[in-house]
């Protein structure tokens, strides 16, 4: 039994279309989230900890908030990769202010 060129191609085609639609990015997409979502939660709890352990300047926890504010917005809108970039921007502007407290 002969398969024909259009019978092989479109086998092809499927199998293309199946190999790629697994490798699409659906499970790093639920592992962004949770990734953003822990780290928004980490950063939060952060910053509470160090605006009450220290008294550092006001502007860099209004920095801090906006940051917080602006990953929260792209984690409602599934920008997830946004949301883990603020997280960690935020975590790392309270990082030294959270060493000082701990030192305490």
């Amino acid at each position: 039994m002969m398969i024909s060129r259009s019978t092989c191609l479109t086998i092809s085609l499927v199998c293309i279309s199946l190999v790629l639609g697994a490798c699409s990015g659906r499970g790093s997409t639920v592992s962004a989230k949770q990734e953003c979502e822990q780290l928004l939660q980490l950063a939060e709890k952060e910053y509470e900890k160090a605006k009450a352990d220290t008294l550092a300047d006001a502007g860099l926890f209004t920095k801090v908030s906006v940051i917080l504010t602006d990953g929260s917005l792209a984690k409602q809108f599934g920008g997830y990769q946004k949301c883990i970039r603020k997280a960690q921007r935020a975590r790392e502007l309270l990082r030294p202010y959270l060493n000082k407290a701990g030192n305490k």
